[in-house]
């Protein structure tokens, strides 16, 4: 009998048509429920964690309802080859090239390239005793 571990992996591979270096090698159920104080924030029945044959980390979520999302992240290293220190996209589909889900963004700080003074920003609170 198969494991749900390899159910998980052939289902990935098969609906995301995903071969050779892209191929889900492991997948891991996590707790969906890490933020158990504030339901309102976590509205997935599981979630997934995975990782191809090429080394690349995915996150699948199962979703209740659907809430929109907006990441933020914050990275001690570039990824963009833009010279501003913050990049927002915007999910396109590929097959019609439309912004569907008009409600998901995700941020991206590259803090490398954070190289104003602090002064420049507006709503900005600094904490001096820390």
């Amino acid at each position: 009998m198969k494991s749900i571990k390899n159910i998980l992996n052939s289902f990935l591979n098969s609906v995301l048509d995903f071969e050779g270096d892209f191929e889900m090698k492991d997948v891991n159920l996590t707790n969906p429920y890490q933020i158990e104080k504030i339901k309102e924030f976590k509205d997935t029945i599981s979630d997934i964690k995975a990782i191809n044959k090429k080394g690349d980390n995915f996150i699948v979520q199962m979703q209740r309802k659907y809430l929109g999302d907006f990441s933020i992240e914050i990275l001690n290293f570039n990824i963009f080859k833009n010279q501003n220190f913050i990049s927002r996209h915007l999910i396109i589909n590929q097959e019609t090239l439309t912004q569907d889900l008009d409600d998901v963004e995700f941020s991206f700080i590259e803090l490398p390239k954070f190289n104003k003074e602090l002064k420049q920003y507006k709503n900005l609170e600094i904490i001096n005793d820390l």
